[in-house]
């Protein structure tokens, strides 16, 4: 008994009209169709699906709540003002006679600027022949001072807030330190002026002959 042949056993199969009448014309065999269709297939599994990869979304920006930038401030003879200032002071004070002072800073002023803070966020999902979906996000701060303008139209930074230098303590030398009521009253006068302690004031008698 004889057995038919695959191929056309193949031909026999039910396809659409269309595709039929083109392999009649082309005289194309089945077995060629269905190994070009299943390589077609192929390729498109193992072709990078770039439509998957999303592109980078745009860059947000948020307002973050203002804040300030501090600046540390250094002014040349801003201390030599000071004791002079006190010096003038402390020698109103009844038998003092000539002052001198000196005073000790552990630490200069400061000045605080307002800003705008904004916070840059940038994401981008991307998809590797690998097939994994990667997703990198990227963040930036940065900061801008709030500006200001005069009657005359120049521009300067907006100060919220001022602290002045740190006064540690300081050294009073006096001619009528000896007094123990003079010496006292410029302890205290030096102490309250310069808004520290009693005790780091050294009130000192001024040595004769100077």
């Amino acid at each position: 008994m004889k057995l038919p042949a695959a191929e056309n056993d193949t031909q026999n199969l039910k396809w659409p009209a269309g595709l039929q009448v083109l392999l009649k014309k082309t005289d194309i065999s089945i077995v060629k169709v269905l190994v070009a269709v299943l390589a077609i297939g192929i390729v498109f599994l193992i072709w990078p699906r770039q439509s998957e990869q999303a592109a980078p979304q745009p860059a947000q920006l948020v307002d973050a709540p203002g804040s300030a930038v501090y600046d540390p401030v250094s002014v040349p003879g801003e201390e030599d003002t000071l004791e002079r200032q006190l010096a003038v002071l402390l020698r109103s004070i009844a038998g003092a006679g000539n002052v001198a002072v000196d005073i000790s800073i552990s630490s200069q002023g400061e000045i605080r600027y307002g800003t705008n803070n904004r916070t840059e966020r940038r994401t981008t999902q991307e998809q590797g022949q690998d097939g994994l979906s990667r997703v990198t996000e990227e963040e930036a701060l940065s900061h801008e001072l709030v500006m200001e303008r005069d009657s005359k139209g120049q521009e300067s930074p907006v100060i919220i807030g001022q602290m002045g230098p740190q006064i540690s303590g300081a050294v009073v030398i006096a001619d009528g330190a000896n007094n123990h009521e003079v010496r006292l009253a410029l302890a205290k006068a030096t102490a309250a002026l310069l808004n520290i302690p009693l005790y780091r004031v050294e009130v000192l008698a001024r040595e004769r002959g100077d």
